[in-house]
């Protein structure tokens, strides 16, 4: 299965930073943006974000919880899961947040250009992918198939069997985090049309599907 660009869907599209250029002359911090950003979507750490975007620490956290909370969809929907209960929902919540504070990924101004009089930001993120999902992929398939021979009485108590049984599957294993290959992800920070400096979306996406990776078929 291939990792879908779900997630972003339900976060801030193009991440927007509000009125901080820094004063004339100054240099923008470009990749201390990127990396603030990266650190409030996947770490819960809004120290930095808060400062680079007009967000409180509150609407920061609801920015991060959110995110965890389409992860969880994004999971189900892979497993073709439609009935899971909300308290299973919430267990798998809590689950990506401590997965998530495994991820590697270091942020470098790479060059600046001119762009319509503008000055457009080019930064490099490098990502050692978590491969914890396409590690467990087979011992998935198996609960799967487990699962799947019980006699459940109904659609709903077998998509929250399977549910459970893989979420005890991922809490067994959550301390034995694998990595791939380092990967480099290019992202253009440029004004709008508002000059608004913007993370845009595409790149998100990229950077989403490299922080983490699902199953390989």
């Amino acid at each position: 299965m291939k990792k879908c660009l779900l997630r972003i869907c339900c976060l801030c599209v193009g991440f927007l930073l509000f009125g901080c250029d820094q004063g004339i002359g100054l240099e923008y911090n470009a990749a201390g943006y990127v990396e603030a950003v990266l650190k409030n979507v996947y770490l819960g750490d809004s120290s930095a974000y808060c400062d680079y975007v007009d967000v409180s620490a509150e609407e920061a956290k609801k920015e991060y919880e959110g995110g965890m909370e389409v992860e969880t969809d994004f999971f189900f929907y892979q497993l073709a899961l439609e009935e899971v209960s909300q308290e299973t929902h919430e267990q798998y919540e809590e689950f990506y947040k401590e997965l998530y504070q495994n991820a590697q990924f270091e942020v470098n101004l790479r060059d600046t250009e001119e762009k319509d009089g503008e000055q457009v930001y080019k930064v490099e993120v490098l990502i050692k992918p978590i491969t914890f999902f396409s590690d467990l992929g087979p011992q998935i398939d198996e609960i799967f198939d487990a699962e799947l021979e019980k006699d459940y009485p109904s659609e709903k108590e077998l998509d929250e069997g399977i549910a459970t049984a893989v979420l005890e599957l991922l809490n067994a294993n959550k301390g034995n985090i694998n990595y791939g290959d380092e990967e480099i992800v290019l992202v253009t920070i440029e004004k709008d049309e508002d000059g608004l400096w913007y993370f845009d979306d595409e790149d998100f996406n990229t950077i989403d599907g490299r922080i983490l990776t699902y199953f390989a078929y």
